[in-house]
């Protein structure tokens, strides 16, 4: 039942590196400060006495997680005795009896409080920059960091760029949706069947401003003004980074447009072009005129409806 637990986190972890690596952190971080909580008690009982206790009662805390105990009597060098009780682990209590004896270490401070000596032996503390702690602190360490590592890692897989002329692996920025090329002319853009938005590939501009004879691309749009929208923004399909937003107007119009800054295109949000298409005016932007025609010319009403029920 553990394993099949533990090998259904690891699936999860798999195929949600993000949320796994965060779950891999606080786990870790557990861990670790367990071991330090750990080597701090168990520092106590460096250099203390081994007696043997014997075992006069069972005790099973039904917490999270569960705890072991057991209620022993001891007798210290000077043959005092003392009845106390002391942590167990699952094994020992399911094997132990009342009545066995089982060698106990006892603190060197308070002969009053004992550990199971095993359990001293094979957890024995280190100094970490002058803080005690059990083994198990690497092993959370170590957990957190490969948390660390799955989170960012996952994050640069899920958000990789598709490379360049790659229409299969993008997705629409704002609701995910596998992006469905359309092409035109030899000019393919990037089409959201669900909320209709449309990626102008950097290349496919560069490719539009050839035929119509101009050199065009988004480099002209970073030097537009920044966007005095509040509308959030939305990542690149290509390269996963926040694109910027800018203000461009036509005669009595004004359109909002996402373009990446790393130059990998622009995103059009449905509807935004249609009154430059419908109207036929003049840009600020040479680019975004020569993009809007030919998206009207494409995105047609009779060709959208066709592209929707694809």
């Amino acid at each position: 039942m553990r394993h099949g637990i533990v090998d259904k986190f690891v699936e999860f972890a798999i195929a949600h590196p993000v949320i796994g690596g965060v779950a891999f952190v606080i786990m870790g971080a557990w861990m670790a400060f367990d071991g330090i909580n750990e080597g701090t008690a168990y520092a106590q009982f460096t250099d203390g006495a081994t007696v043997i206790g014997r075992v006069s009662e069972l005790i099973n805390h039904n917490s999270i997680p569960m705890k072991y105990q057991m209620v022993a009597t001891w007798r210290d060098e000077s043959g005092k005795s003392f009845t106390g009780t002391v942590d167990l682990g699952s094994n020992d209590f399911e094997t132990l009896s009342v009545g066995h004896e089982i060698p106990l270490l006892i603190s060197k401070l308070d002969h009053s409080r004992a550990m199971v000596a095993k359990y001293y032996e094979n957890n024995k503390p280190v100094t970490i920059g002058g803080v005690s702690a059990t083994g198990i602190v690497f092993f959370g360490i170590g957990t957190a960091l490969t948390g660390v590592g799955l989170a960012v890692f996952g994050r640069r897989k899920k958000e990789a760029p598709a490379p360049p002329g790659d229409h299969l692996r993008m997705h629409c920025p704002v609701c995910g949706t596998p992006l469905l090329v359309v092409e035109r002319d030899s000019i393919k853009v990037d089409y959201c069947i669900n909320c209709h938005g449309i990626w102008f590939d950097q290349t496919e501009i560069e490719l539009l401003g050839e035929k119509a004879g101009v050199a065009i691309g988004t480099g002209e749009l970073e030097k537009s003004a920044p966007s005095s929208s509040n509308e959030r923004y939305l990542r690149c399909p290509r390269c996963g980074k926040k694109m910027r937003k800018a203000d461009l107007y036509g005669e009595g119009q004004f359109l909002i447009v996402d373009f990446c800054r790393l130059q990998h295109g622009l995103w059009f949000d449905r509807g935004e072009t249609g009154p430059f298409v419908r109207s036929g005016e003049r840009m600020q932007h040479r680019t975004a005129e020569l993009i809007t025609g030919f998206l009207g010319e494409t995105f047609d009403d009779q060709q959208r409806e066709n592209v929707e029920k694809v």
